[in-house]
């Protein structure tokens, strides 16, 4: 015989190896029935109504390294959060009209001095069919006010909201596309 060991002392399994290879397919089990997103239910659907309103944020995606940037952006409407955009300039988003609760965010960007006030806000807006509206947003001192206008009229349609920035710091290149998160 080559060897010294019988087959039965090859196939022993210590208390430690039961356990380890136990631990590891519980784990692997929770991985496999863990739910997973689904992006047709977690995030807001555009309406597909003829009539719908359409409401879009504004402000640049790209500037020059010695300017600041303002830009407003919708968040959720009704509650539920759109899906991230995946370009630079999201189209105007439909929405159905009536009495709308609209998330809005926005960040003001001083790319000279490296830092992003960001805040946000929930506006209350009646949205009229086949009317498009905008997210309008004013930055000064530390402070967000936001507000809903008719894009045809330049008439707000909500009641002007104003909250206190969060700050950060930033080192390194600005000149980048700042998508909000």
């Amino acid at each position: 015989m080559c060897s010294s060991f019988n087959s039965a002392e090859r196939m022993r399994i210590t208390p430690g190896i039961a356990l380890t290879a136990a631990a590891l397919a519980a784990a692997m089990v929770g991985c496999a029935t863990r739910p997973s997103a689904n992006p047709t239910t977690d995030y807001y659907s555009a309406s597909a109504a003829p009539d719908a309103a359409t409401l879009r944020g504004v402000g640049p995606w790209f500037v020059w390294p010695w300017q600041d940037q303002l830009t407003s952006f919708i968040e959720k409407v009704d509650g539920q959060p759109l899906a991230p955009a995946r370009e630079a300039h999201p189209p105007p988003l439909a929405v159905d009209p009536g009495e709308r609760s609209v998330t809005v965010g926005g960040l003001f960007c001083c790319r000279p001095r490296g830092y992003f006030h960001r805040g946000d806000v929930v506006l209350k807006t009646t949205l009229l069919p086949g009317h498009a509206y905008r997210v309008r947003m004013e930055f000064r001192e530390g402070t967000m006010a936001f507000w809903v206008e008719d894009e045809s009229t330049r008439e707000p349609v909500s009641e002007r909201l104003t909250t206190s920035t969060t700050t950060a710091r930033v080192s390194g290149s600005l000149n980048l596309p700042i998508f909000p998160l």
